[in-house]
């Protein structure tokens, strides 16, 4: 089972590299290509840069942290991490996480459409969707799983 466990972190660190590696360059690609007058483009490719390095400094620090710590330390936090009682708030934290974006984007749909910023509601209503549909898909996976 150990070992099964870091496998999975190998390739969650890897897609963590991945998504961070595409977002900088998407960002950089797009702050090339876009005509200077379009502020909100570069913008928008900036926040892009910004979160792919972001995660990225992420990435290494957690990377640093690992590589220079003492094994009693890593044995120590591995213990930690599979603790029941850490899981179980990991678990109620996610919980009160998806809830609350759910009930946010519902507000936000319902402000928008005050607001008369259609556009914008329908962006927070497409996002609410995803999110319980992210959450609907989740359930059936680990229930079969399980």
């Amino acid at each position: 089972m150990g070992m099964h466990n870091m496998q999975d972190n190998k390739k969650i660190g890897l897609m963590w590299w991945l998504m961070a590696t595409f977002t900088i360059l998407l960002g950089i690609v797009i702050q090339a290509r876009v005509p200077e007058e379009a502020h909100n483009i570069s913008r928008f490719a900036g926040v892009l840069t910004g979160m792919g390095t972001g995660i990225l400094v992420v990435i290494v620090i957690n990377w640093l942290v690992n590589r220079f710590s003492t094994p009693e330390k890593r044995k120590l936090r591995q213990i930690e991490k599979n603790d029941e009682r850490n899981i179980q708030l990991i678990r109620a934290a996610y919980t009160v996480g998806a809830i609350s974006a759910i009930i946010i984007l519902a507000i936000m749909v319902m402000l928008f459409v005050l607001l008369e910023q259609y556009v914008a509601s329908y962006i927070a209503l497409g996002a609410l969707y995803v999110e319980a549909i992210v959450v609907r898909v989740a359930y059936v996976i680990l229930g079969k799983r399980m």
